[in-house]
């Protein structure tokens, strides 16, 4: 009789921890679902007006500086065009479409001839991102901006 005794408590002990976990995960969950849905509300594909011309220029390791136009189209495609200060009069234009990145905040530039394909899109600037899509760090990390026109 005092081994029930002891199974029984030992069964409702177990029985009330259980009944608490389904909810405590539920909870976490919503809590989850309630954070990505935020996130997806106030990204820049959604809340900025992106489309438009951007102007720059950014760093260059043998020439002055490189030029940059890009034009962001609503129908997702691009015009790029680069030229090379103190180089060459030449201007090197590229065209094509682009991709948003799952957290809407930065996009990839497809059929792209030049190094670099990916932005980061902001309020009325975008800003150019290393190979690995991270933001450019060190002395002329802030120089790699493009602001709309």
């Amino acid at each position: 009789m005092k081994h029930l005794k002891t199974l029984y408590s030992i069964l409702i002990i177990i029985i009330t921890f259980s009944s608490c976990n389904p909810s405590n995960k539920s909870k976490e969950e919503k809590e989850d679902t309630q954070i990505s849905a935020t996130k997806e509300m106030h990204t820049a594909l959604k809340s900025l007006d992106w489309q438009g011309k951007y102007r720059g220029i950014v760093p260059c390791a043998d020439c002055e500086g490189i030029e940059t136009t890009l034009t962001l189209k609503e129908q997702k495609t691009y015009s790029l065009s680069l030229k090379y200060l103190g180089k060459s009069d030449s201007i090197y234009t590229s065209e094509g479409s682009f991709i948003w990145h799952e957290d809407g905040l930065r996009i990839s530039l497809q059929n792209e001839e030049y190094s670099a394909t990916d932005y980061f899109v902001a309020e009325n600037q975008v800003f150019q991102l290393d190979k690995k899509g991270a933001k450019i760090k060190g002395d002329l990390g802030e120089y790699y901006v493009l602001l709309k026109q």
